[in-house]
């Protein structure tokens, strides 16, 4: 199971960097990119939480943790 919440993470992760990339050439987004952004970033997060609790750490854990890495 972790490595196919990791899987999932990459995946997503593939999905905002196309974005990004995108982005990054123009200079401007579209409102469709805007929700494929906000739905990746969602997605980001909630596998994030599933592998988070497969290494036995909870969402609390996770806030509690958080502001060390924060830079």
């Amino acid at each position: 199971r972790v490595k196919h919440s990791i899987l999932h993470i990459t995946k997503t992760s593939g999905k905002l960097a196309a974005l990004c990339e995108d982005y990054d050439h123009t200079g401007r987004t579209v409102p469709e990119e805007t929700e494929k952004l906000k739905e990746a970033s969602v997605k980001l997060f909630v596998n994030a939480l599933k592998l988070a609790e497969e290494v036995g750490l909870t969402a609390d854990d996770l806030l509690r943790e958080a502001p060390q890495y924060v830079k």
